[in-house]
């Protein structure tokens, strides 16, 4: 009984495998592989292995080569039975080889550092770098330290930089090297409106022409005055420009030689500053200045601010002390008013009274705070002259007192910077003049000044 189920099973097995080889056989004869692919029949589930031609893929070679876009750099494929990979690639200009792979512009990628010059070699697709004064290597990746032979002189400081250095001079040293020292032989006097100056003639070859000599304007040149050679100019002119520094307010110009030469040495130019503001009452006393000889030849002075009373609110006639009879209630027209030439603006910052002459003083009466008036009398008015800003208010008295002190603090800012502009939220004046002196963006300089007293007349 063994025998016979073991004869069926073989029967069996030999029917079905003849049967499969039959079915395989059968699906070659279909001719299933496309393009020109190979058939063999397989034991896998299709029956039969497709071996593709010129770069056809997929189980019956219907995936022609292009399909992958085997082309770089936008190169165009084109489907070729008579190539081995069965497609052919159209490169763009400049890219080579067969699947345009390779750059023959190898400058394209900028591979040369530190500013080397690339120069392509399109026979081999490579490049070829000259490299600056400095800096070597196949790519210009190496840069040599310009500064290991300490060439700044008297104490300069040196700084590498790609293809050469720059020497920070101590104050009063210049030169691209340091090496000249004109600390005791140039000065620089600021006032209100102009810088003046002054140079020694040791300065200058033994034959000079004043006029060779000029600030960035070439108009504006040298005189001789008192054995010395002075240039002066207003803020606004000669090529002077103005900006906002911290609590200071910048003017900058540039002594030139148009021989290029001020000495037997190379120099092109001196720059030169003045730096006006910081805070402090005036008086109408004389004004102090300092100066310094940083990199730039600097000189520091102070802005010229006035508060003066007017008659109306025209703010065109100066009431004199004492020239008038006010009595409690009658208007009081002040502005506070900036001498300057240059293109610049003041703010009321913080206006209030007193009865003694010391803005100080612990009895005092709010005016204007924090640019918003803080009275119900006080108004501000809009004056077209920017150096000048006007309010009025009602006369007052302090009980005990027959003299009243007005005093402002105003802030002087560059005209059209950032914040440099009086309103208030729809009132005269805005409340966030506080805010603008903290804002580190915005640089202006804070002054406090103060006017004759008002002497009220209690007749009647």
């Amino acid at each position: 009984m063994a025998k016979f189920h073991f004869l069926v099973v073989c029967s069996l097995l030999a029917v079905l495998f003849h049967s499969y080889l039959g079915s395989a056989a059968e699906t070659c004869d279909e001719d299933p592989c496309l393009n020109r692919g190979s058939c063999t029949s397989e034991t896998n589930s299709t029956g039969y292995q497709c071996t593709c031609q010129n770069g056809y893929t997929g189980t019956n070679c219907e995936v022609d080569p292009c399909a992958n876009a085997p082309c770089l750099n936008g190169g165009t494929c084109q489907v070729r039975d008579d190539s081995e990979v069965g497609y052919i690639c159209f490169c763009k200009k400049n890219f080579l080889e067969m699947n345009c792979g390779r750059d023959a512009n190898a400058c394209r990628s900028t591979p040369c550092l530190h500013r080397g010059d690339c120069r392509n070699r399109p026979a081999t697709g490579s490049f070829m770098c000259r490299c600056l004064p400095g800096t070597s290597g196949d790519q210009c990746q190496n840069n040599v330290d310009d500064c290991a032979n300490s060439p700044c002189q008297n104490n300069g400081t040196c700084t590498d930089r790609i293809g050469g250095f720059i020497c920070i001079c101590p104050k009063g040293i210049v030169g691209q090297l340091c090496e000249m020292d004109f600390s005791s032989q140039i000065e620089v006097t600021c006032d209100a409106k102009k810088m003046t100056v002054t140079l020694v003639p040791s300065l200058l070859p033994d034959e000079y022409d004043l006029r060779s000599i000029h600030l960035d304007d070439e108009t504006c040149s040298g005189v001789l005055e008192d054995s010395k050679i002075k240039l002066s100019t207003p803020y606004e002119d000669c090529g002077t420009t103005v900006k906002d520094s911290g609590d200071t307010i910048i003017f900058s110009n540039t002594i030139l030689h148009t021989k290029n030469v001020i000495t037997s040495h190379d120099l092109l130019k001196l720059p030169v500053e003045c730096i006006l503001g910081k805070k402090e009452t005036l008086y109408g006393g004389p004004y102090q200045l300092k100066h310094g000889l940083p990199t730039a030849f600097k000189g520091y002075g102070r802005f010229e601010l006035t508060l003066k009373r007017y008659a109306s609110s025209r703010f065109n006639v100066v009431v004199l002390p004492n020239s008038r009879d006010d009595r409690v209630g009658d208007p009081m027209f002040y502005a506070a008013s900036l001498e300057s030439s240059a293109n610049l603006t003041v703010l009321l910052d913080d206006c209030w009274t007193t009865p003694h002459e010391e803005p100080n003083d612990t009895v005092r009466y709010d005016l204007i705070v924090d640019g918003c008036p803080d009275e119900p009398s006080v108004m501000l008015w809009n004056i077209t002259d920017p150096l000048k800003q006007g309010f009025s208010f009602r006369a007052f008295d302090f009980v005990g007192y027959v003299k009243v002190h007005v005093h402002c603090d105003v802030t002087v800012c560059v005209t059209g910077s950032s914040g440099c502009k009086q309103s208030c939220n729809g009132n005269p004046l805005p409340r966030l003049r506080r805010s603008l002196r903290e804002a580190p963006s915005l640089s202006m300089t804070n002054n406090a000044i103060s006017s004759d007293p008002i002497t009220l007349n209690y007749d009647v």
